[in-house]
């Protein structure tokens, strides 16, 4: 049988968490930054024998296995800068 590399998600209604098997490169290495990145949220349960890995990620993170954005406090100056850029640069790209 040939070396079939794929990628199944495993997800159960209220669970706090969902798993991912991961054979394909990509997958593992995504995997293994994400453990690296956040030690706390993601859990490598065990790597197989044919080089895959079982792989535990919070289920917030569910669909796409991407780690919430972290947001920076911004004071109501900054608000205002950026709300002005923004402002100015939808004027530029409006045809008159």
């Amino acid at each position: 049988m040939s070396n079939i590399e794929e990628t199944a998600y495993e997800i159960l209604s209220g669970d706090t968490y969902f798993t991912v098997t991961a054979a394909s490169r990509w997958s593992k290495n995504m995997c293994r930054r994400l453990k690296e990145r956040f030690p706390d949220d993601v859990t490598i349960v065990v790597e197989n024998e044919d080089g895959s890995l079982f792989v535990r990620f919070p289920s917030s993170w569910f669909p796409k296995i991407r780690p919430p954005r972290k947001t920076k406090p911004m004071t109501e100056e900054q608000r205002k800068v950026i709300a002005d850029r923004l402002a100015a640069g939808k004027a530029k790209k409006l045809p008159e």
